[in-house]
Parts: structure tokens; sequence; C-alpha cells
């Protein structure tokens, strides 16, 4: 190295930093005040200015909206611009702007992939309804089936009855039918939270439509692919364990009803023992039974005992 190189002052770390922020704002300012802006021909400038600024100035411009169609303009912006900054700004708007919390869920679901998924899933457990009605329909517009187990979660309200929002989304992902067979296209869920959702599939009948769920698994071992029959079967002999093995009379509202120990095997309810069955009857009588029927006890046990 000479003596010049030797004195030379270091460069700025960027020297165009401040042009390019001048850059990014005239563009973002272009977006939001034009009547009719090109966003194609913004995001391609936007572009080709550093990803960390025009992040950090779109989540800026979003704060400052104060009309929906403007920020929606500033959210799709930042859609388009993706990346994982770009994500993680959205799902902050999504839930610090409740009031345009559809546009920013809009916005994730033009990001796409896993990582937007991830996003949508977090926002489902959201206290808001207005925000989880929103995350549930684009989801199930998606046909995401990491959804479903998520969706059945939040498909009833406090009182226990089912969230209309939550519903509809569960009707715009299919039939019943069809979402038993997504339980074992999602790899995370194992066999106990599987016969969880199809018995929650089968209590709303009508919101949901009538299911007979054995039939739809039986249908499955025979035409799903060979990864997916270990947990078919897993799930179809927990299904009727639970279904079989202890469950409540229909006779007796707090009686239970229990199948014989010679095990497990397809037959029919009226085979089913309660606990009682077949013990003799050692209660003792009622002590409340009326005059009249104490002095005709009487006589009987005076005429028995002559």
């Amino acid at each position: 190295m000479d003596d010049e190189d030797a004195l030379r002052l270091p460069d700025s770390p960027d020297p165009g930093a401040s042009s390019s922020v001048a850059r990014i704002n005239e563009l973002v300012t272009e977006l939001v005040t034009r009547s009719r802006p090109a966003p194609r021909s913004i995001l391609r400038r936007l572009r080709a200015e550093p990803y960390d600024a025009v992040v950090v100035a779109l989540a800026n411009a979003a704060q400052r909206q104060t009309q929906w169609n403007l920020y929606a303009r500033v959210v799709y912006m930042l859609a388009r611009v993706g990346g994982s900054d770009a994500l993680r700004k959205l799902e902050t708007e999504a839930t610090r702007m409740p009031a345009f919390s559809g546009q920013t869920v809009r916005a994730l679901a033009m990001v796409g992939g896993d990582e937007a998924d991830a996003v949508l899933l977090r926002l489902l457990a959201s206290r808001r309804a207005a925000l989880r009605r929103s995350v549930a329909l684009v989801l199930a517009r998606r046909r995401s089936v990491r959804a479903v187990a998520p969706l059945f979660s939040s498909a009833r309200l406090k009182s226990g009855r089912p969230d209309p929002g939550i519903v509809v989304a569960l009707r715009t992902m299919g039939r019943s039918a069809r979402l038993i067979e997504m339980l074992f296209e999602d790899p995370t869920l194992d066999a106990s939270a599987r016969v969880h959702i199809i018995e929650t599939i089968e209590s709303m009948p009508r919101e949901l439509g009538r299911v007979d769920a054995r039939r739809v698994l039986n249908r499955l071992a025979r035409t799903a692919p060979d990864a997916n029959q270990g947990a078919i079967a897993e799930a179809d002999k927990l299904y009727w364990d639970r279904k079989t093995l202890l469950r409540p009379s229909e006779r007796l509202p707090d009686a239970t009803l229990l199948r014989p120990a010679s095990g497990v095997g397809p037959m029919s309810s009226d085979r089913l023992l309660r606990p009682a069955d077949g013990e003799p009857d050692t209660a003792q009588p009622d002590r409340r039974e009326g005059m009249l029927g104490g002095i005709l006890r009487r006589l009987k046990e005076a005429f028995d005992g002559g």
C-alpha cells in the first residue's frame, strides 16, 4: 500500500443513503396522493432502492393513513415488496389498526407462502372476532390444511354456540367429509387431535352437514396414499374405541353403558350393558309409600306369615 492510499480517508458507509431515502419518500407520496397511481411502476422503482429503507417508509406511511382506500394502497405495496421484514410489519399492522385489519389480512394473503401462512395462523388466535373471521376466510380460500385444526379450535363462541364467521370459513374450505380428509394431510396432528376434530364435526350437523365419519375413514383406508395409512388406522381405532367402549345410555340419562369385556367389535347398541345389569335388586322399598300402600303391604305380610 503506497503513501497516498494510507492517507486517504475512508469512504462513507452509505454515501447515497440520504438521496435514496428522498427517492423512496417521493415514491410513497406518489402512491398515496395521486388519484390513479401506477403501482407497477412504483414497485419497480422501489425495488431498486435499499429493501430495509423501503419497508420502513411504507410501514410509516401506513400508520399515517386515515382512509381505508389509501391505507390499502400502502399495505398492498408492502405485500408486493414482500420478504420477512414486510411480513412482520403487516402482522403488527393487523393488530394495531382494527378498523383496517381486513385490508391487512388481504395483503398477507397476497404475499402467500408458508411464512405468510404462519403469520395468518397466529392472527387466527386473536381475541378480536372481526380479525379472527377475516383470517379464517382467507385461510379457507387458500385451502390451508394446517388451518383446519385452529379453525375448529375457534369454531365456538364462549357461549358454546357456533361462531357464524368461522362456520362460513369451514364451509368454504369444503364439506364435512373433505374436512376429515384434510386432517390426514396435516402431519402436525396426532390421532387424538384428529378424533377430537372429527367428533366436533359430528356435533355440528346443522352448520356443516351430517357425515358418517366411520364410512369416511374406511374409504380413506382404501384410497389414501400409503404414507397416510398408519395415521388413518390409528385414528380409526381410537374413534371406534371412543364410540363403543363407553358412552351414555339413551334410556337413563345419568347411567353409563359399558361393553362386555370380550373385546372391541362391531355390535349393536342394544347389546351394551349398564353396570347394574344382571345384579339382584337389593334396594330398600321407598319409605314414602303412602298410607294405603302401607296398609296393603302389612296385610300381605300377615297373610304370608299365616
